[in-house]
């Protein structure tokens, strides 16, 4: 009866015409995609309530070029991270860094300037090297009140270290400046925003007469794209973020950044930096010492120098071979550089390596509450001799 009834109608022929398996197949792979779908979205959802999204890198809108030519925080920001599990909220001064304000009076300043080891971004700012420094030197029955601040960002470059040394933290008149350099920090090719850096370089040098810089290397270029393509997925899902909390899906990410500018190991591209770097070197000594303050220079390892599983992870990138390939080179030329013009050095790749508790993340790969602790406590005493005597 009812094929009959279809039948007498152009709607009821062209439905009696239409073969039953393709109608049939199609709802099966509707249901394939959609439930999958619908319980990745789900789980999203539960993710966002029960663990919210928070950022493990600064988000690019929270960012901004200051006009001198050096990156930094949006001012007065306030946001959050949440890195290994740990929510912490973030608080950026006026001046775009991630630390208390300047102090308006104060005994003596003591300003640390760096990229991201200086930044703190995934720690609560009570674990904070230079809050503790500040604790540690303002302890004893004939010491002032010495203020320590923290004035760095993600990926600096000397060339930006220098711009806001110039504009922002010498006019502070702070008594000592400690300069955190890492291997890194050789290496100035920005894996994550090379046209940012390599702008802001190209005027500094262009103004400042510094050496010109080799051109990058493609290794940096790719797995920049690499981590930058993550990151972005992992920051807007608080799915893959609370996976990665409980249970790291991903161990390479114990190395990605390193592996991004792992080429400034190796004897050939070091080389090639030494010299600019060593330059830039000599120039913001010169501007530091001219603002009367003191300069103290401080070596921070970066993970293939105070983890061999990560070394070991560097080298499988690049075919296994440790040839050409030497972690001490670029600190010991900066070392010597330091002894030749009597500038104080500490080297804290001895001191952060090996530690029990690590000193080092794991999903983060920066010194963590623990190397912030030993950094503080190496500080002090080289610190203290630096400081007037009416502030030791």
């Amino acid at each position: 009866m009812s094929s009959s009834t279809s039948s007498s109608s152009p709607l009821g022929a062209a439905l009696d015409a239409t073969p039953v398996a393709p109608w049939a197949t199609r709802r099966y792979v509707r249901r394939a995609l959609l439930w999958p779908t619908a319980a990745v979205l789900l789980a999203e959802l539960l993710c966002r309530v029960v663990s919210p999204v928070y950022l493990e890198n600064p988000d690019p809108r929270e960012v901004e070029v200051a006009a001198p030519g050096y990156r930094r925080l949006r001012p007065n920001l306030t946001t959050h991270t949440n890195v290994g599990g740990v929510p912490t909220t973030v608080k950026v001064n006026a001046d775009g860094f991630r630390d208390a304000p300047f102090p308006a009076t104060r005994a003596c300043l003591v300003v640390g300037v760096g990229n991201s080891f200086v930044a703190n971004w995934a720690l609560p700012q009570e674990a904070f090297w230079s809050t503790q420094l500040e604790s540690k030197l303002g302890n004893g029955p004939d010491v002032q009140r010495c203020a320590v601040r923290s004035a760095g960002f993600q990926g600096w470059t000397l060339a930006e270290m220098d711009s806001a040394l110039a504009h922002v933290i010498l006019p502070q008149r702070p008594e000592v400046v400690v300069l955190f350099f890492s291997n890194l920090t050789m290496w100035t090719d920005a894996a994550f925003d090379p046209a940012v850096n390599d702008a802001a370089i190209a005027k500094w040098q262009a103004s400042s007469g510094h050496p010109p810089r080799p051109p990058p290397r493609s290794e940096a270029t790719w797995m920049g794209r690499v981590i930058g393509f993550y990151n972005t997925i992992e920051r807007h899902s608080a799915l893959l973020g609370t996976l990665k909390v409980r249970a790291p899906m991903l161990p390479m990410t114990l190395g990605l950044s390193e592996l991004a500018v792992a080429p400034v190991y190796r004897d050939e591209v070091f080389s090639a930096r030494e010299g600019p770097t060593l330059a830039s070197l000599d120039l913001l000594r010169g501007r530091i010492e001219r603002a009367g303050a003191k300069l103290l220079v401080v070596a921070v390892p970066a993970l293939p120098e105070a983890d061999e599983d990560v070394y070991d992870l560097m080298l499988a990138a690049y075919g296994g071979s440790d040839r050409g390939v030497n972690l001490t080179r670029p600190v010991a030329a900066v070392q010597k550089w330091a002894q030749a013009r009597h500038v104080p050095f500490l080297d804290l790749a001895p001191v952060l390596r090996g530690r029990q508790p690590p000193a080092m993340g794991y999903v983060d790969h920066h010194w963590n509450d623990v190397g912030n602790a030993l950094a503080a406590k190496e500080l002090e005493p080289l610190v203290r001799q630096l400081l007037p005597p009416t502030t030791r």
